[in-house]
């Protein structure tokens, strides 16, 4: 089954993993033609994006500056 990227999520359902480019793993994720939503919010110092390994987990990877 193909997993698709995007969700809406509390703060207790996926697992975050932080990172030093998310351009970085866009551009990897875009190689690979794996869905995914950005977010993140400038305002508070950070940006993400979300996607789902093969099995349905969300995945979450930010970064704060």
């Amino acid at each position: 089954e193909e997993a698709t990227g995007g969700a809406r999520l509390s703060r207790s359902d996926h697992l975050a993993l932080e990172v030093g480019d998310v351009g970085a793993v866009r551009e990897t994720l875009e190689k690979h033609g794996i869905p995914h939503q950005e977010g993140g919010n400038r305002r508070l110092g950070m940006e993400q994006i979300f996607c789902r390994d093969p099995d349905g987990h969300v995945i979450e990877f930010v970064r704060y500056f």
